[in-house]
């Protein structure tokens, strides 16, 4: 987190858990890129080099708004939890090439950026303002936490053992 309460690409922060970042990448494990300026301290995990030169807005080196509310939740962002929200003054500052950060595996849209990204760029393709290579739930909704999970199993195992206690009654007439 950054101090101005969003985000940043900070390597440092997983700082000699390159191996265990990667595992996870491999094993299929979901990574966004968001909030993310291409820093070289990532290529390990996105490949390529010079990344920063397909990030559009703040910390890339192609232009772009630096505080916009012109993205768009996608098809794909709404079947996977996503809310479009109302104006909120500044959504995001960055943008990234679809095309380029499409063939290092993130493949996946949750946002269209804003289209003054595409326009202060142009013939360089769509921009995305979070990337994923693989879906992913948001809020919870429809998945019961694990708390939720052990309550379940444990009313079923009472109701079990209630059944298997009752005794059958006769009654003669």
């Amino acid at each position: 987190m950054a101090g101005f309460g969003c985000c940043d690409s900070n390597p440092a922060a997983i700082a000699g858990r390159n191996v265990d970042v990667t595992n996870y990448y491999n094993a299929g494990g979901t990574i966004e890129i968001g909030n993310y300026d291409g820093d070289a301290g990532w290529d390990f995990l996105v490949g390529g080099s010079n990344n920063s030169a397909w990030v559009a807005g703040v910390g890339g080196r192609l232009t772009g708004p630096s505080c916009t509310d012109g993205e768009t939740v996608t098809a794909l962002g709404i079947s996977n939890g996503f809310t479009q929200p109302g104006p909120v003054g500044c959504w995001t500052h960055q943008a990234y090439n679809q095309t380029y950060f499409g063939a290092l595996g993130f493949t996946k849209s949750y946002f269209d950026a804003d289209p003054a990204f595409a326009a202060s760029n142009p013939g360089t393709g769509a921009y995305s303002s979070l990337l994923s290579n693989g879906n992913t739930i948001t809020g919870g909704g429809n998945v019961p936490e694990p708390a939720a999970w052990t309550m379940m199993i444990m009313g079923f195992g009472l109701i079990g053992a209630t059944m298997r206690r009752r005794v059958a009654r006769v009654t003669f007439g």
